[in-house]
């Protein structure tokens, strides 16, 4: 197990990674946090980070939510590569799907809208957004999230709607 860590930690050599990967896979290693240093390696190109995931996802369906959350997670922080935020949302996405009450995907999703611009990016977040709200448990970290959206937006109106729901749910224990 430290061997395959040591490899997925610092090694950028991809014959060396794959190699251990497939071992790991083969031998039933059942870590998400070692397969999270995997996908954390800095010489993986975004395809061989795909690749990987969604290896994982299929070999260890249990771990699928907490992968695709990581991986948006890597692809977000590309923050100026707005390919690599249209993977994000395609992973929060995907995390949203195998959890769809939980608000966190959905809250995530909203951190990817650029306000600067207006792009095909943001109209695919607001259309997912606007599908959650009856599928999310966690309804007034919801609201308040989409709150400060709005706010952002200054549409005050929405703004004043999401509150309101926000405090609603907060009072009711969601």
């Amino acid at each position: 197990m430290k061997t395959f860590e040591q490899i997925f930690r610092n090694s950028n050599e991809n014959d060396e990674i794959f190699d251990a990967f497939a071992e790991a896979i083969t031998s039933k290693v059942y870590d998400i946090n070692l397969y999270k240093i995997l996908l954390g390696n800095n010489s993986l190109s975004k395809d061989e980070i795909i690749m990987y995931a969604e290896k994982i996802c299929k070999e260890f369906p249990d771990f699928a939510y907490d992968i695709y959350m990581w991986i948006a997670s890597i692809f977000q922080n590309s923050l100026l590569d707005i390919n690599r935020l249209s993977l994000a949302f395609d992973y929060f996405e995907k995390a949203s799907h195998v959890q769809p009450s939980n608000c966190k995907p959905y809250l995530e999703m909203l951190d990817l809208y650029t306000y600067d611009l207006s792009s095909p990016l943001n109209d695919k977040i607001m259309t997912k957004i606007k599908k959650a709200e009856k599928s999310i448990k966690e309804k007034s970290d919801f609201y308040y999230r989409l709150a400060a959206h709005y706010k952002n937006l200054n549409d005050d109106f929405a703004f004043k709607k999401c509150l309101m729901l926000a405090e609603k749910f907060s009072n009711n224990n969601q």
